[in-house]
Formats: C-alpha cells, structure tokens, sequence
C-alpha cells in the first residue's frame, strides 16, 4: 500500500482569475475551469477539499498562475484556502525575498515554493530561504525533461540545480514536468532522484507530471520518489477507489 511506504499525496489546485482550472501540458492560456467527479473550479475550496480529502492529507499545493505570469496574486483566494484548514505549498512566482517574506508573515504554517522557472538565480534563492528554510520548498521546473530557468541561473545539470536548494537549507523539493502535467502519460523522473541524490539532498522529493492512477503512484515509489502531486488523475475518479489499497 502507497500509504504504508510513507508515501505522500499531494493534491493540487491551479489558481487562474478566481478559478480553479485544470493544467494539461503547461499551455497556461488554454487552461479552462476544472470539472470531475469531486467538484468543479467555480467553487475552489470545496474542491481542493474534496481533493484533500480523497488524499487523507491536509496538504495542498496551489499555484497562483495569475502571480507566476507577473499578474497581482490572488491573496483572498489563498487566504480561504487556508482558513479551510489546509496545509498550502504555495507557487505565487516569487522572484526573491521581497516576494517570499510577506507570504511567510501572512500565515504561519504555509510553505512558499520557490520555483526554478522564477526565482531570480542561486542567490535569490538563499536570500530569501535564509529568512527560514523550514518555510521553503524548491521546484525544479521542467519542460519536457529541460530546465525552465528563470533569468540569474547559469546553465548547470540537475544535481547542481537540486545543490543549490540544498546550500540555502531548504529540504523539501519537488521536480515538476510542466509538460507531461494534466497528460496521463505515466511516470518519469528516474534521472531527477539519481541528480537528487548525487547532490547529496536530504528530506523530501515529490514528482509532478502524469500520474494516471494507483500503478503510477507505486512506480515512482519504487523509483525513490517519497511523494506526488496529482490533480487529473482525482479530477477522473482514478485513484479514489484503490488509493490506499495499492
């Protein structure tokens, strides 16, 4: 059982212009209002909770697609997620600390991802994990398997990218393929946890990208993966009835 290898599920919800939409593929402009067997986007809460609670968690990534294209975040909307009582890893397209640390202020236990796509290089990214590492995760964003790297970062293998998460102290990492996101096209990443090891990360690494069901979810297990983000797989009632009966 998924459940019995410590092996974490993690809801996604993808915030665009007050909605819940759903991600396929990272084409952001085409993205349209989630609809599926939980719920749908016009209600974001009640979904993501519904979402939550399909995963037995109370953990839930959201991504600001309004704040990672340079639009003003949708603080409201954030806000009640997190007054629901859920646990947010929250992608608003930070830069640096300017825009980390009021997130950190805003509420307590909510986790700031600093993505490889925004954050302004290495040393954006210290400067504003220093604040509090615990605080921080960082996601090593791809696109069909290449670096999508924000102006500031040299070019630089996966291990290096994973090291420099690991020199600002930040332990808790996600490798995201924007382009297999929303696809069903099944799991992948065996070179993120072996460029992941090789930089000497401790903690927590979770995948994101193609999760299709239950088989997927013990594949990337296998595969040394501690955790996934999913979204189409709950949106389609995939994983609901074998979930934690792997």
């Amino acid at each position: 059982m998924i459940a019995d290898r410590g092996f974490n599920l993690v809801p996604v919800i993808d915030l665009k212009h007050g909605r819940a939409v759903h991600a396929v593929a990272g084409r952001r402009d085409t993205y349209q209002t989630a609809r599926g067997v939980l719920g749908d986007g016009d209600d974001p809460v009640a979904l993501a909770l519904a979402m939550a609670r399909a995963c037995r968690t109370k953990r839930l990534y959201v991504a600001d697609l309004d704040a990672i294209a340079g639009l003003p975040p949708q603080c409201a909307l954030v806000d009640s997620l997190a007054s629901a009582g859920l646990e947010l890893w929250l992608d608003a397209g930070v830069t640096g600390p300017a825009d980390a640390w009021p997130w950190l202020e805003a509420d307590d236990k909510l986790t700031v991802v600093l993505g490889l796509e925004t954050i302004r290089g290495p040393r954006a990214l210290a400067e504003a994990a220093r604040r509090d590492p615990s605080r921080f995760a960082f996601s090593l964003d791809l696109v069909a398997g290449e670096p999508r790297r924000a102006p500031g970062w040299e070019t630089g293998g996966m291990a290096e990218l994973f090291g420099a998460a690991m020199d600002a102290g930040i332990r808790r990492m996600l490798a995201i393929d924007l382009a297999r996101v929303g696809t069903g096209d099944g799991p992948w990443g065996h070179g993120m946890v072996e460029a992941w090891r090789r930089a000497g990360a401790t903690g927590e690494l979770l995948a994101g990208g193609g999760v299709r069901g239950p088989d997927d979810l013990m594949t990337l297990a296998q595969t040394g993966f501690h955790g996934a983000l999913v979204a189409t797989a709950l949106h389609r009632g995939m994983l609901q009835e074998r979930l934690f009966g792997v």
